[in-house]
């Protein structure tokens, strides 16, 4: 608006210095409000001057402008106003001091103003303490002594009075503005007269004082309250002038001043506090005799209100004073001006009310009561108030000795008056004994109904001397002479001014009229006490005065022991009319006067109470019925049945005083009580409850409740038992007929009737708890089920029957104590039951909408639950558990219970179920134990206990979300419902509770989590936790995980809102969820056929929820569970079909049925990846290995429930051994499910999830847990005597599942042993003597599957075995060996290579493409053992080496290309020659008898592929067979293979195997050579030189046998010679390599590969021994001749046609010319010093010789030449070039010259 910001700014620079106040800004208020803020008071005060004036300001530039500045004003305004709060003295004056702004409307609201300054007062004026005595001190303290807010408070006055001036000031705002502060105005006037006398005249009043007297004036003038009346702003106004305004009005608001706050309230809550308090006092008391004075025009209701209104005020004014100002006994002048000026009123009015006799009834109440008031006051301090006692005691006696006799006895007129204290009621005492022993005054008559009040106060009373003083009054009374009436003693003007006094009640409220009459007709001492008994009463009371005023009990003791006689000597009718007098008085005295009064009524014996009133309470009983027939409304107990019924409620056996005679004779006055009063009352109340009573007195309702409560004491005492079952019986009626009625009232009777009247239920609930404490016994019930109209069928459904029903629940679940009968009173409620059933669903049929019948007053559900409450005391009995008789009735009630749910159907409330749930469990716990005989174990597992299936009828049918407790109670009685009936026997050796207690968890568990019980919203992952957690985590984990995905699979293929992760939670999902990572809602969306990942994700947080010894178990039993429902898809199973898996039932048909074969892949699929999750994050515990297995027994998967459970590696290897049992079987059903309707890429994706599995946790055992992967691998493998016995009717019992899960596990097995041994066999491995002792913990086992599987699978006959069944059993065994040949070798060499070679050996005996396979297998398994073993194996060399040879040496082949050809038998020769190569490895130096073969071996096989594996070999043999024993056998066999060229028939290739062997044999002779050692070489010179010879002359002989045999010439270079496989220098041992070398048959390969032989020998020996070796090779080149081809250079040698002689000469010496090649490579310095020598003249006469040849030889191509080009000119084409012709002479070059 208008408001200019800077001058606020400039208030709170520097702070504000930087704000700029542009136009844009310009309603920022910040500066305002920081500047009415500010810390320092100075700029505060500033702000609101400045406010303040811009109020001003704008209030005066006119209305519009003002209008136009609203917002800011209203901003100004209200912080202005809230600166009156301020802690400064200052600030606040300054908003004070502003008329205009208060009493302009336009700045504050008005009532905002009022209550602003009425909160400053109150907060000022509570700073000021009130202090001292007397008005004036305490005026001064308050209004005077404080300058400052003194003057502040005149300005707040002042303020109110602008503000009550206004126009806009209500009329109820100035009303209460002048009730707030009149205590502050009425302290000021009287105050400032008070202490106007006491200060000279020329001192005058301070400023302060004399302002806030001039700011009262002004608010009084403007008030306009009665009281300040004619008072302006310059009126000096007094105690007098002031008074005469009070009023009768006025004067009332004065009392409420004095009066002052309440005992709980503080002083300061009254503005001006104690002082106000004080100066209210002394205006009220200037003020009464004025008013009083003039009573005779007031009416006296007026009158007698104000009196007792100043009586009131006075006599809590002076409890005010004495306990804050003046304990000691002494009163302010206050005080004692406002009792004196009350005395002098009560005066005036009692003779104001004596002389208008017409009035005198009008004001006496009244006046008694302020007589009493102020006897209290003054009695209290009887010496201050001296005179005013006198004045009190100058009343009428009338009067007088009334208010003294309440005071006397510590009453309490009403609720709003104090009570005296000790003290006044000790002198009220006394003041009355004086009285007493006044006998000449005929108004203080005193007689024996005195003593009743007295005995009560000595009785009561806490203080001592209030009961000195009582025991004065007795002595008092004790004194005087008593006179016999025949009269009434309650008539006696004793009790009348009792009874006026409100001590006694009327003589009608305590017993009718008409039998009072009857009692005066009689002479029953009941209205009258002998003399003689009262006085001696009153001397044993005198004779224990010290006793007495010590302790207050013993006056009730003593008045006991005179009662009965013991004190007193009281016998016979005396005795009885003293009990019958004193229990009248007790119910005359009044229970608001003497709350204590009990005591009194405790001391009177209760069978002489009965017995003397004995003729009466008939009476009373009919006339109580009589008037509640008549009206029920107002109908009152006569007091004295009250008094007789609350003393028989306490009276009990051993309470009896005496001998067997007093015994007697109370055990008759209870049985007359309850016959004749107590069964009377009870059944008139039920007749006129079932009549249509509708409600009651207070009072009748009391007795009621002391009927109820004294029938269930009467029965306790040993009176007749048929009487005891007729008090039950008519407290039931009488409960039934009350709660009916009380049901029918809520219906008929209006909302303001029943708050007046006591409705029925009180009478029903009283009777009902009654009926508890009674604890009726079952044959009572029973009888009480065969006798009650209630409980008949066609009252059940009445609201009567709903009475009865719930009643009788109520008293079933009372039973404590074990009684007869309960199993027939079960049977009973269970039939009453059914036809409540019935009736309801009548009832419910014909209901119509506008029915106002409400299920919960149906009678079926309180008879349910009395049925549950039965059950659950039957169960928690333990001699009636387990009993025959209770047992046999189990399937009785059960029956009775599911017939109930079967006709309600739909109709089954929540509450309903709960009972039918409580009772199962109940039963449950009763029923007997199992005899595991008869029948077989899946027809045991149908046979559903019947307490269970009642539970599941009773869920099948309810038909709507479980509520909480209803869930709760079902998961309550979880575990009592699966864990009964147990086993007859105390062992259970073939697991069958195990598998019963399995199927019964399971059935509850998918009932309770159905999709009627739990909609699919509810479906969530800490509901299942929550029904696993109560069932028990060991036996219902695994299924709840289960469930929760067979739930969720029901919205399978639906996106689903999860929370996108972050890839750190992503990466390892063991991360806390309440991490402080941010995440977004992002939709998962499932593959096909597969439920989200999300879901998976909750199922695994399921696992992990639970505790670490729980988690192995639930993976185990999860899995055991999958192959279940695996075989659920088998087509070998019946469809929707529950298989028996380890002799488990472990999935319910129900749950087949739902879920369908999509879905079951589905949830087999997610719990297969929670079982692959946890085992890949979470690993095995580390002393598997260590823990027991018994693999013999069935796993127990739910014993560990019952026991104290074991973590680690014990509680984990079976679940472990089990779940790849489980998996491995799981693979395979899946498998035979392929022809379902679910094939296709979900079970592929399953299968393949399966194996996974497998796959991992095999690995897992093998590398860390070998042992327990033994196990588990015997387990599935059916091992003898490591594993439990499968029943005929057990899925796994099929020889054809079976062997597919046998293949399977022996596949997985040896994979992870495999990895096992590659991972152990790495540099890293660590494994040393603790890997030795673990395969030695291993070899039994490793010994009974190596035995089982040769049996199963590797002997007999095996035409039924299929040939993958012997593959893989043959690599199981092998991995077996690879993992325990070492350490146990002896099972390998007796029962594996026995049974291995009995394969090779059939395998050979067949075709052996049939059983390529197998012997590859075969193979594998004997090269294994073998390098396991080493030289180990030599025990069984004899029968290895054989077979394995014949498979190498079989020519069979066709030749393929490489080892992978299609033919089988390339690879088993394969596999047979790296098999005899590892032998040769191992046991080389041993195979001397098989060396042979193995030489024939690697020269006679001629396959490409198999020259590099043969060339392996010999380098090989030659490395690890001793030279000495190779040498000879290779020697022979060149002998052998030159005899064989010798007797070849001449054929190309004949020959070229011939050679081909002769070369590999000069290969091995090199190998040996280069690898012997001189000496060695040496002994053998001689025989090595002819070996070598022999060699050389392959090439010879073979070119000769090539001649001979029909060859021409021409083709003896191109098929024999090769030139182009010359024979060139080898250079290394390490080049002769036998596919270049080895493979083809040549006669320069032979010679090159001889002469690397005779190198390699020759370096091993000295000149000396080389010279005639060398000369041995050149005479046999010479072949007789002087020098080599001597004749062949010569013309009459040579022949013409190169003969068979000349082909023999020259092939020999080219030999020679390599091993002189080879010579001189190896050792140049050879030549010069040996061969040139010794060779010379035979090199110059084989140049002659070749030059000879070569010239004939060109002479032959020319002329050929000629006739070559001669045919082609005639043929007129160019032909092809004439065949070159090659020898041994020379070789074709370039161009076709010959080189």
């Amino acid at each position: 608006g208008g408001l200019s910001l800077e001058p606020f700014v400039k208030l709170i620079a520097p702070s504000c210095a930087m704000v700029t106040l542009s136009s844009e800004h310009g309603g920022d208020a910040m500066p305002v409000v920081q500047a009415f803020a500010h810390s320092s008071a100075k700029i505060r005060e500033e702000a609101v001057l400045e406010a303040l004036r811009h109020l001003t300001s704008s209030g005066t530039e006119g209305e519009a402008k003002m209008q136009s500045d609203h917002q800011s004003q209203h901003l100004l305004g209200s912080l202005v106003l809230q600166a009156t709060r301020d802690s400064s003295l200052q600030v606040v004056q300054q908003v004070l001091q502003s008329e205009h702004f208060w009493n302009k409307p336009g700045h504050v609201g008005v009532q905002a103003a009022v209550h602003a300054l009425d909160a400053l007062l109150v907060r000022l004026l509570s700073k000021t303490p009130c202090v001292g005595q007397c008005l004036r001190d305490l005026y001064l303290s308050v209004a005077v002594q404080d300058a400052q807010l003194s003057s502040t408070v005149s300005s707040a006055v002042r303020c109110l009075a602008w503000v009550y001036k206004r126009k806009d000031c209500t009329e109820e705002l100035q009303h209460r503005t002048d009730a707030f502060l009149m205590p502050l105005v009425v302290l000021c006037f009287v105050g400032s007269y008070v202490t106007l006398d006491k200060k000279s005249a020329k001192a005058g009043k301070p400023s302060h004082e004399v302002e806030l007297m001039a700011a009262v004036a002004h608010f009084s003038a403007e008030s306009h309250h009665r009281l300040f009346r004619k008072i302006t702003a310059d009126s000096v106004v007094g105690v007098d002038s002031l008074s005469k305004n009070v009023d009768f009005a006025s004067a009332t608001t004065l009392c409420e001043l004095v009066e002052g706050p309440r005992v709980h309230e503080q002083t300061s809550s009254v503005l001006g506090g104690a002082a106000a308090q004080a100066a209210s006092a002394v205006l009220l008391a200037a003020a009464l005799p004025r008013l009083f004075g003039s009573i005779g025009s007031t009416p006296w209701q007026t009158v007698g209100d104000l009196l007792s209104r100043c009586t009131k005020a006075c006599q809590r004014f002076a409890w005010q004073q004495a306990d804050e100002h003046n304990a000691s006994g002494r009163c302010s002048d206050s005080l004692k001006r406002f009792v004196q000026a009350t005395v002098t009123s009560v005066g005036v009015v009692d003779k104001g009310a004596e002389a208008d006799k017409k009035r005198k009834g009008q004001v006496d109440g009244v006046l008694v009561d302020a007589s009493g008031r102020l006897f209290v006051v003054i009695l209290d301090r009887p010496r201050s108030f001296e005179h005013e006692l006198r004045q009190v005691l100058g009343l009428r006696q009338s009067l007088l000795c009334p208010a003294l006799i309440r005071v006397a006895f510590g009453f309490n007129v009403s609720q709003e008056t104090l009570l005296p204290g000790s003290t006044a009621v000790a002198n009220a005492l006394l003041l009355l004994r004086s009285f007493v022993a006044r006998a000449d005054e005929k108004d203080w008559e005193f007689d024996a109904s005195l003593v009743l009040p007295l005995m009560c106060q000595l009785a009561c009373s806490t203080s001592k001397e209030v009961r000195a003083a009582s025991m004065e009054v007795c002595s008092a009374l004790l004194k005087q002479k008593w006179t016999t009436s025949k009269s009434s003693l309650w008539e006696s003007p004793c009790a009348k001014a009792l009874r006026t006094a409100g001590v006694f009640r009327e003589s009608h409220d305590v017993m009718p009229t008409q039998l009072w009459a009857k009692v005066q007709e009689q002479g029953l001492e009941i209205a009258q006490c002998s003399t003689a008994t009262m006085q001696g009463l009153l001397k044993q009371v005198v004779a224990r005065h010290s006793e007495i005023v010590q302790d207050r009990s013993a006056a009730a003791a003593l008045l006991s022991e005179f009662l009965c006689g013991t004190l007193g000597g009281l016998r016979g009718s005396t005795r009885t009319g003293a009990c019958s007098f004193w229990g009248t008085g007790c119910a005359m005295l009044a229970r608001d006067a003497f709350s204590g009064s009990s005591a009194l009524l405790s001391a009177i014996p209760p069978a002489f109470l009965v017995e003397s009133l004995q003729s009466l309470l008939p009476d009373l009983v009919t006339e109580l019925l009589k008037a509640l027939r008549e009206d029920n409304a107002l109908t009152t107990v006569p007091e004295i049945l009250r008094v007789v019924f609350a003393r028989m409620c306490e009276f009990k056996l051993e309470d009896v005083v005496g001998g067997e005679k007093e015994s007697s004779a109370a055990k008759e006055a209870v049985s007359f009580f309850l016959q004749q009063v107590l069964l009377t009352l009870c059944t008139g109340l039920a007749d006129m409850y079932e009549e249509g009573l509708q409600s009651i007195s207070q009072s009748v309702a009391d007795v009621a409740q002391l009927l109820c409560i004294c029938m269930s004491n009467a029965v306790q005492w040993p009176i007749d038992d048929e009487l005891k079952t007729e008090a039950g019986l008519a407290l039931f009626r009488l409960s039934v007929a009350a709660a009916s009625a009380s049901t029918q009232e809520a219906e008929e009777v209006s909302v303001d009737a029943q708050e007046a009247l006591v409705q029925p239920c009180s009478v029903a609930v009283h009777a009902g708890s009654v009926l508890l404490d009674i604890a009726l016994d079952s044959q009572t019930l029973s009888k009480l089920l065969k006798s009650s109209p209630s409980l008949k069928a066609k009252q059940l459904g009445s609201v009567r029957g709903y009475a009865a029903a719930s009643l009788l629940c109520r008293i079933i679940v009372g039973f404590t104590s074990p009684c007869p009968g309960r199993a027939d009173l079960l049977v009973a409620l269970g039939k009453l039951s059914c036809d409540a059933a019935a009736q309801l669903v009548k009832q419910n049929k014909a209901k119509t909408k506008d029915s106002t019948e409400h299920e919960e007053r149906v009678a079926l559900p309180q008879l349910l639950l009395a049925i549950a409450a039965l059950c659950e005391h039957l169960g928690s009995n333990t001699d009636a558990a387990g009993s025959s008789k209770t047992s046999g009735v189990i399937p009785i009630v059960c029956s009775s219970l599911r017939e109930v749910c079967s006709v309600l159907g739909k109709q089954t409330t929540g509450g309903m179920l709960a009972a039918v749930i409580r009772a199962c469990g109940a039963l449950s716990s009763l029923s007997l134990p199992i005899q595991a005989t008869g029948g077989g174990r899946l027809a045991m597992l149908k046979d559903t206990p019947a307490p269970l299936q009642t539970c599941l009828d009773g869920l099948l049918h309810f038909a709507a979300p479980l509520k909480a407790d209803v869930a709760i109670l079902l998961r309550q009685n979880f575990q009592r419902l699966w864990l009964q009936p147990a086993l007859s026997a105390s062992t259970d050796p073939d697991n069958l509770w195990d598998a019963l207690a399995q199927l019964r968890v399971r059935l509850l568990l998918y009932t309770a989590t159905s999709g009627t019980l739990v909609p699919s919203p509810e479906v969530e992952p800490s509901m299942f936790m929550t029904m696993a957690s109560s069932a028990g985590l060991q036996a219902s984990l695994d299924f709840a995980i289960l469930a929760f995905f067979a739930r969720r699979s029901e919205h399978m293929g639906e996106a689903v809102a999860v929370k996108k992760r972050s890839r750190k939670r992503q990466a390892s999902t063991l991360e806390s969820d309440d991490d402080n990572e941010d995440h977004e809602l992002d939709l998962d969306l499932p593959s096909p056929g597969a439920l989200a990942d999300s879901v998976v994700d909750d199922g695994f947080g399921m696992l992990l929820s639970a505790g670490a010894e729980y988690r192995y178990h639930c993976m185990g039993t999860l899995m055991q569970t999958l192959c279940c429902l695996a075989a659920g898809l088998s087509s070998k199973v019946t469809t929707g079909a529950s298989p028996c898996c380890w002799g488990l039932q472990l999935v319910p048909p129900a749950l087949l049925k739902d879920l369908g074969p999509d879905r079951n892949v589905a949830v087999i699929a997610a719990c297969l990846r929670v079982a692959s999750r946890f085992v890949s994050e979470h690993g095995l515990p580390e002393d598997l290995d260590d823990a027991a297995f018994d693999g013999q027994r069935w796993r127990p998967t739910l014993a560990a429930d019952t026991s104290d459970g074991q973590g680690g590696g014990s509680a984990a290897v079976a679940p472990i051994c089990y779940a790849i049992w489980a998996a491995c079987a799981v693979e395979v059903l899946l498998a035979e499910g392929s022809s379902s309707a679910v094939e296709g890429q979900p079970l592929q994706a399953c299968r393949v999830l399966a194996v996974e599995f497998r796959t991992l946790l095999m690995r897992s055992l093998a590398v860390n847990h070998p042992l327990t992967l033994l196990r588990a691998t015997c387990l599935a493998l059916q091992v003898p005597g490591q594993h439990p016995p499968i029943a005929d009717d057990d899925l796994f019992s099929g020889r054809d599942v079976r062997s597919t899960i046998a293949i399977n596990v022996m596949s997985g097995a040896c994979d992870a042993l495999q990895d096992r041994t590659d991972l152990h066999s790495g540099p890293k491995s660590d494994a040393g003597e603790e890997d030795d002792d673990v395969m030695k913990r291993c070899a039994p086992l490793c010994s009974v599957a190596m035995k089982h599987v040769i049996k199963s699978f590797l002997s007999g006959s095996k035409s039924s075995i299929g040939e993958d069944a012997q593959v893989v059993s043959v690599k199981f065994l092998e991995s077996l060996c690879s993992f325990s040949a070492k350490a146990t070798p002896k099972p390998i060499l007796k029962i594996c290579i026995p049974a291995v070679l009995s394969c090779v050996e059939e395998g050979l005996s067949g075709p052996t493409k049939n059983k390529s396979p197998v012997l590859v297998a075969c193979c594998a398994c004997l090269q294994t053992a073998i390098e396991q073993l080493g030289r180990g194996i030599m025990e069984r060399l004899n029968d290895i080496a054989p077979p394995l040879l014949q498979m190498a040496s079989s020519r069979e082949s066709k030749g393929k290309k490489g080892p992978a050809a299609e033919d089988a038998k390339d690879l088993v020769k394969a596999r047979a020659l790296q098999v005899i190569q590892t032998l040769v490895k191992n046991v080389g130096a041993f195979l001397s008898p098989f060396l042979k073969d193995i030489l024939q071996l690697l020269t006679t096989q001629l396959l490409p592929w198999e020259t590099p594996m043969l060339e392996d070999l010999g380098r090989d043999l030659v490395a690890c067979v001793p030279a000495r024993l190779l040498l000879p056998a290779v020697q022979s066999a060149v002998v052998a293979a030159e005899q064989d060229l010798s007797s070849a028939a001449g054929g190309e290739s004949e020959l070229a195997v011939c050679l081909v062997r002769m070369q590999r044999l000069a290969s091995l002779k090199a190998w040996i050579f280069a690898q012997a050692t001189p000496d060695f070489v040496s002994s053998g010179l001689e025989v090595s030189a002819n070996a070598l010879l022999r060699l050389l002359s392959a090439g010879p002989k073979a070119a000769v046998q090539f001649l001979q045999s029909g060859g021409e010439v021409d083709h003896l270079t191109s098929k024999l010679l090769k030139p182009e496989q010359s024979g060139k220098i080898v250079g290394s041992i390490a080049a002769v390599n036998w596919p270049e070398r080895c493979s083809v048959g040549t006669v320069f390969q032979m010679h090159a590969l001889s002469a690397e032989a005779f190198t390699q020998f020759a370096l091993r020996l000295d000149l000396e021994q080389i010279r005639p070796c060398m000369r041995q090779l050149l005479d046999w080149a010479r072949d007789g001749q002087a020098v080599a081809l001597a004749k062949q250079g010569s013309k009459k040698g040579a022949s013409e046609d190169g003969s068979a002689t000349d082909t023999d000469v020259a092939c020999r010496f080219l030999a020679v010319l390599s091993v002189m090649r080879a010579l001189a490579s190896a050792a140049p310095g050879i030549s010069e010093e040996l061969l040139l020598p010794l060779s010379i003249k035979d090199l110059s006469s084989s140049l002659t010789a070749a030059r000879r040849y070569a010239m004939k030889l060109a002479v032959h191509h020319r002329s050929a030449g000629r006739k070559r080009r001669k045919g082609l000119a005639a043929g007129g084409g160019a032909g092809p070039p004439p065949a070159g012709r090659t020898s041994l002479w020379g070789a074709r070059g370039r161009g076709g010259s010959p080189k």
